[in-house]
């Protein structure tokens, strides 16, 4: 995402993280492979890498579990204040 480069000066170059995310090594390289016409070679997913899947997945575990954990949390601090 070349619209960030540069956003906030020197003083943003390493706190922006669009501005890190885009003016990395690993960006520019991909950069000049793009530039040149030659093919990008996207690496596997690791396990650190985000998933939307993952966070669907996991929104809707929380969204399942709350109401029961809210409502066990309740009781146990009803039975702690008697």
């Amino acid at each position: 995402n070349i619209y960030s480069w540069g956003i906030g000066g020197n003083a943003e170059r390493e706190r922006n993280i669009f501005r890190r995310a885009t003016e990395n090594a690993e960006a520019l390289n991909a950069y000049r492979k793009f530039l040149k016409g030659e093919s990008l070679i996207v690496a596997p997913k690791t396990k650190a890498a985000f998933s939307s899947e993952l966070l669907r997945e996991k929104i809707d575990r929380i969204q399942r579990q709350l109401p029961a954990w809210v409502t066990e949390s309740l009781n146990e601090c009803r039975q702690q204040s008697q």
